[in-house]
């Protein structure tokens, strides 16, 4: 698959190269034809003086009586020539003027065309950004079923091997305990799921969320790290919180942020191949906004795709070795819902970790 796609995009390529090669050589066969017929028109403009010249002259010189006529005719009909008593000689002005003209044609000739080529040139620029695009998205289209498929089907296999080890063996207390924690947090994961693509369905098609309120962003964070310490442990997260000197006020949809600290946390901890995830939490206000951090340890992200990871149905790295789970919906989420509560999120990646920062509106 891999390799017809780049085959495509080398025939596209190719097909592109020979349009703007076209259009280049047409370009400078026109160019060459408009040089060669000003020069012909300015050369016939000018035998056409020289024989103005000469017939003037021979006038002159066969019927002298009538030299004050003939002067005053080629003064008056012809201002391309100096007419004098002692001879006709063409205006310095006038062949300036000729060849000015023919300088004025050809910048004007060449300008209309370098503005076509530019012009044809930047359509089938942006027609190649619009199928690129449109090829792009496709792909993560079809990855993000990928996905959905195997988020969907490796925790509903495992939740009925559970059932089924539960239902037809006799189990000792502490393992039907751990088999019911794998079987909650296979039920955990499925409703992560479900809550990502519900929220990004309702985000595309109502463009809004529910309405805001006011909301201590330190008891917000706070309150939701108490409720899932425990599975963050057992992630093998290690998660602090720096919480504002005072309370910190700030609009919020509860459920929108309760969706970005839950993708924040757990993309930190998710992508994190170290045995020590740590992931550190501040609140604090800057200005007009209230600020919430989320750091990490993990690897970073890397410098070509960090413009592109708010994209939806975007994950980094190669589709066809990922061992880590997600549906590329998650920093969509977090960019998408901290605008709706009017605020924003950046993002400051290195090589030992990232930091992401949500704004928000302080009251």
């Amino acid at each position: 698959m891999a390799i017809r796609r780049r085959r495509l995009q080398i025939k596209v390529a190719l097909i592109f190269t020979f349009v703007l090669f076209f259009l280049g050589a047409q370009v400078f066969w026109w160019m060459i034809f408009l040089s060669s017929h000003i020069n012909q028109s300015s050369g016939a403009r000018l035998d056409g003086w020289k024989r103005d010249q000469l017939l003037f002259q021979q006038l002159l010189q066969e019927q002298p009586r009538l030299q004050p006529q003939w002067l005053a005719l080629c003064t008056k009909n012809y201002p391309h020539l100096l007419c004098r008593p002692r001879g006709i000689v063409i205006r310095k002005e006038a062949l300036l003027e000729l060849r000015d003209r023919g300088h004025r044609s050809m910048r004007m000739f060449m300008y209309e065309s370098l503005f076509f080529v530019l012009m044809i040139a930047g359509g089938l620029v942006l027609l190649a950004q619009s199928i690129r695009a449109e090829r792009e998205l496709k792909t993560r289209q079809s990855n993000f079923l990928s996905a959905v498929s195997h988020e969907l089907r490796t925790p509903i296999s495992t939740m009925r091997l559970v059932l089924d080890t539960l239902q037809y063996r006799e189990l000792p207390k502490d393992k039907q305990e751990r088999y019911l924690g794998r079987l909650r947090a296979n039920l955990d994961r499925l409703h992560a799921t479900f809550e990502q693509v519900l929220a990004a369905a309702m985000l595309e098609e109502h463009g809004q969320t529910k309405p805001l309120e006011t909301k201590d962003l330190n008891g917000m964070v706070d309150s939701y790290l108490e409720r899932h310490r425990v599975e963050l442990e057992e992630r093998g997260g290690v998660v602090s919180l720096a919480v504002s000197p005072s309370e910190l006020q700030v609009q919020m949809e509860p459920l929108g942020m309760e969706i970005v600290l839950n993708n924040l946390i757990y993309n930190a901890i998710k992508h994190n191949p170290k045995s020590e995830k740590r992931v550190s939490l501040a609140v604090f206000e800057s200005g007009r906004y209230g600020v919430l951090r989320v750091e990490d340890n993990g690897p970073g992200i890397p410098v070509a795709e960090r413009s592109r990871i708010f994209e939806p149905f975007y994950r980094i790295g190669d589709e066809l070795n990922r061992s880590s789970e997600g549906l590329g919906l998650g920093l969509y989420l977090v960019k998408s819902l901290s605008e709706r509560m009017g605020g924003s999120v950046s993002v400051d990646a290195s090589e030992e970790g990232c930091r992401f920062e949500v704004w928000l509106p302080r009251v």
